[in-house]
């Protein structure tokens, strides 16, 4: 007999309660998770996207009602751009809500350049991209 130990075979393993207390958590034989660790650069980042998203904004000739209610997920935006680990489903939430918002004034934030290439960053910057959250191509 060797002195080897072998490692468990928990495939197939079925468990009724899971509490993860890592980042990121990938179940199945060929399961993968993602985490995405945010750093001083990253927010440095994702904080200059959302200025450049609101210079770009300040510019167009959006109704007052609407400027309003849009410059109030910005600032949201702004908000969680600062923290040290942004939320990134309330991130793309904020985006979707100024893109639709926008589509109900008439423009298509995909389609201004101004403002997809900011919101293209931001996107990237949450792994993700303007066409995975439905704000138009990659």
């Amino acid at each position: 007999m060797s002195d080897d130990k072998q490692q468990p075979n928990n495939e197939g393993t079925i468990a009724n309660t899971i509490t993860v207390t890592s980042g990121a958590f990938a179940g199945g034989k060929h399961g993968r998770a993602t985490n995405i660790v945010y750093g001083s650069d990253v927010s440095q980042a994702l904080a200059q996207a959302v200025q450049e998203l609101q210079q770009a904004l300040e510019v167009l000739n959006i109704p007052a009602e609407a400027r309003d209610s849009i410059n109030k997920d910005v600032t949201k935006l702004e908000a969680e751009a600062k923290k040290d680990q942004p939320d990134t489903d309330k991130v793309s939430g904020l985006l979707e809500n100024i893109a639709d918002k926008l589509k109900i004034v008439g423009i298509i934030l995909s389609q201004v350049t101004a403002l997809s290439g900011p919101a293209g960053k931001i996107a990237q910057l949450i792994g993700s991209s303007l066409k995975a959250l439905g704000l138009g191509a990659g």
